[in-house]
């Protein structure tokens, strides 16, 4: 007797196919692993996992050329904690190319760099001490700016949820406004409110925690 449902099941080698697209795509993209997981309605440790026997199979990278006077992207993702990850560099429309390695480091940015022909305009860094020295030695003089989604996201880390101090929550509502920069005019505005807000908060910044040592 049959129960009267039908079904569908998935072969093998296109599951294998979606799961190198989640995995490009991640990789390439700005959605975290998390929100992956919950979109196919898994695990971040399954992803990890799948992404992982993937990676065993190192893909080479397409060259792409970079047109000269663009913006170049660099960053490293995460593939596997502590022991793996993507360093890529990309323009803000396209992929240009990619590395993995153990770890960020000199040698590995440096190596991803020298696959780049083309001298960009402006290299966006997320303040990574190795990447920075290698982009000045690839290219010597180059515009560097730092990655605004970093400096946010890192000063409000300093600053915490709730500063305790008037200029901590001054500074805070500061940056917030980061992200909402959009032109030059915004920009000089946000500095021009930061030397302000050193001004105002000079003896404060000033001041100095004693070593427990000292008398």
């Amino acid at each position: 007797w049959s129960c009267g449902r039908t079904g569908t099941k998935r072969r093998a080698e296109t599951q294998q196919r979606q799961w190198r697209v989640s995995f490009v795509g991640w990789l390439t993209g700005s959605e975290r692993l998390a929100a992956i997981a919950r979109r196919q309605q898994t695990t971040t440790k399954t992803l990890q996992r799948r992404f992982t026997r993937i990676v065993t199979a190192i893909p080479v990278p397409l060259a792409t050329p970079l047109q000269s006077g663009m913006i170049l992207i660099l960053d490293g993702t995460t593939v596997v904690r502590r022991q793996s990850v993507a360093l890529i560099a990309r323009t803000p429309n396209a992929v240009v190319s990619w590395r993995f390695a153990a770890r960020e480091c000199f040698v590995d940015w440096f190596e991803l760099l020298t696959t780049v022909e083309e001298i960009p305009a402006v290299v966006v860094i997320d303040g990574q001490k190795g990447l920075e020295k290698a982009v000045q030695q690839r290219w010597p003089g180059v515009r560097v700016q730092r990655c605004v989604i970093h400096v946010h996201r890192q000063a409000r880390a300093w600053l915490t949820q709730h500063p305790k101090t008037a200029a901590g929550a001054e500074l805070r509502r500061m940056v917030s406004r980061l992200l909402a920069i959009g032109t030059k005019n915004d920009a000089r505005h946000w500095h021009r409110d930061l030397e302000r807000w050193c001004r105002r908060h000079e003896s404060f910044l000033r001041e100095r925690t004693p070593h427990p040592a000292e008398p």
